[in-house]
C-alpha cells in the first residue's frame, strides 16, 4: 500500500503544479452551466422526472461531465511519463505493474474529484441534498471516476501513438457524453438512442446521483448504482491485465 501511495503522492504534486489545464476545464463547465443550462431552463417543456427543473437536471449531469473529462484524460499523462522518461525509472523500481496502474487510478480519482468540487458545491446549491446523501454521491462518484481512469488507461496503452489516442479520445468522449442523460433526459432522445443510452455508464451515473439527491425513483438507483460499480470493476481489472502485459519485460517505446 505503501508504494501505491508513492505514485498517488505524486500525482497530487502533478496536479497542484499543473492546474491550467483543469482550471481551465472547470470555469468552461460553470459557464456551460450557468449559461447554458440557465438558458435551456427557459425554453425546455417540463418533461423531466422527478418534476426537476433543466437547471437542476444539468447542474447533476454538468458534475458528471466535469468528472469524465477530469478521470478520462488521464491517459495523455502516461504518454508524458512515456516521453519524460519517468515510466522507465518507474519500472526500475521494486513496485508490480498492478501497484503502478492502481497508484495512476487512485491519484485520478482524487484529483478528478478535487476537480468536480466547485461545481458540486453549485449543484448542491441549486439541488440541496442532505450531508448523507452528499456524502454518498461524492462515495459513488470516487468509485466512476476509478473506473474512467481505469478506461483512460487502457485505451493510452492500446494506442501507441499519442495523435490516434487524441483522434479516439474525443470520439469516444463525443459518443459517451452526447449519448448519456448528463446532457438532457432519456424522454427526450429517440428510441433507438434510448437503447444505447441505458448501457452507457454516464448515464449511470447521473441518473444515480439524481435518484440519490431527490431521494426518488428518477431511474432505477439500484441497477444504475451496480452498472456504476461493474464498470469500476472491470475497467480496473482490464487496465491492470493490459498495462502489465504491454510493459512487461522492458521500457515502453
Amino acid at each position: 500500500m505503501s508504494k501505491i501511495w508513492i505514485i498517488v503522492k505524486r500525482d497530487m504534486y502533478t496536479y497542484f503544479t499543473d492546474f491550467y489545464g483543469a482550471g481551465f476545464r472547470t470555469v468552461y463547465l460553470l459557464l456551460q452551466l450557468l449559461v447554458f443550462g440557465y438558458i435551456l431552463g427557459k425554453v425546455v417543456p417540463p418533461t423531466i422526472p422527478a418534476g426537476m427543473t433543466y437547471l437542476q437536471f444539468f447542474a447533476i449531469g454538468s458534475v458528471v461531465i466535469s468528472l469524465f473529462g477530469a478521470s478520462y484524460t488521464i491517459g495523455r499523462d502516461l504518454y508524458l511519463d512515456r516521453e519524460s522518461g519517468f515510466l522507465n525509472y518507474m519500472l526500475s523500481l521494486p513496485i508490480s505493474r498492478k501497484d503502478i496502474v492502481l497508484g495512476r487510478s487512485l491519484g485520478g480519482a482524487i484529483r478528478s474529484l478535487l476537480h468536480m468540487l466547485i461545481l458540486y458545491g453549485i449543484a448542491l446549491v441549486i439541488v440541496p441534498s442532505t450531508l448523507f446523501d452528499a456524502l454518498s454521491c461524492v462515495a459513488l462518484l470516487f468509485v466512476f471516476s476509478f473506473g474512467l481512469c481505469g478506461l483512460g488507461i487502457l485505451l493510452a496503452t492500446s494506442i501507441n501513438q499519442e495523435t490516434r489516442w487524441r483522434l479516439v479520445s474525443s470520439f469516444l468522449q463525443l459518443v459517451l457524453v452526447r449519448s448519456s442523460t448528463a446532457m438532457y433526459p432519456a424522454v427526450a432522445m429517440p428510441i433507438w438512442l434510448q437503447v444505447g443510452t441505458r448501457l452507457n455508464p454516464l448515464s449511470s451515473a447521473a441518473d444515480s446521483i439524481r435518484s440519490i439527491s431527490f431521494n426518488s425513483m428518477v431511474n432505477t438507483p439500484l441497477e444504475s448504482v451496480i452498472i456504476v460499480l461493474l464498470f469500476a470493476i472491470l475497467m480496473g481489472f482490464a487496465g491492470c491485465i493490459l498495462y502489465s502485459k504491454k510493459v512487461e519485460g522492458g521500457a515502453v517505446e
